[in-house]
């Protein structure tokens, strides 16, 4: 049976030793056979707005008909996270799991409008299982973000990770692991 992970890259370029390629790669060669990888380019990942990114998801999820493991890498994590918060999904959502991901809203810093939650996303997301990954260093995202979300997701699991990794080029088995987890 193929299980389909959808992974929702950062911002920015994607190309080799930029963004969310060669982690993505990593988890091709990890992975089991039986693991199809849907990596879309959303649309001008170097200036994102939510719907466009939105709209992308909604077509990739179109064309999945069994049961979806989502990622989202930094700020895809932030836009996937939105997206299942706020639209009606029909495909069954096994996992989320969300890399690095910043939380819009956090601070002024941190205040963009097109990506902010809506209140009460918490209990919109329901109950799908969600990982949240972040390094202690993160040169990008703090730290802190990851502890925000699990606040205010009770089911989340935080998994706080030693070191300043953001793009996680050379893998993330945490990860690798616990996609092979939702299986069993």
């Amino acid at each position: 049976m193929t299980t389909t992970i959808l992974f929702i890259h950062s911002a920015g370029t994607q190309a080799p030793n930029q963004g969310s390629y060669d982690l993505v790669g990593w988890l091709r060669k990890v992975l089991d056979p039986s693991y199809r990888i849907v990596f879309p380019l959303m649309h001008d990942p170097e200036t994102p707005e939510y719907s466009a990114w939105r709209d992308q998801i909604e077509r990739e999820l179109a064309l999945i008909d069994e049961t979806v493991i989502m990622i989202g890498h930094s700020l895809g994590g932030s836009v996937a996270l939105k997206y299942l918060s706020e639209e009606r999904i029909q495909n069954n959502i096994a996992a989320l799991f969300l890399i690095a991901a910043p939380f819009w809203g956090f601070d002024e810093e941190w205040n963009v409008g097109d990506f902010l939650l809506e209140k009460g996303f918490e209990e919109k997301i329901g109950n799908v299982k969600t990982t949240i990954y972040h390094s202690v260093d993160d040169p990008w995202v703090p730290s802190e973000h990851a502890t925000f979300y699990g606040e205010r997701l009770h089911h989340a699991r935080v998994k706080l990770i030693e070191g300043d990794d953001h793009e996680f080029r050379n893998g993330l088995q945490q990860l690798a692991n616990d996609i092979l987890k939702t299986q069993s």
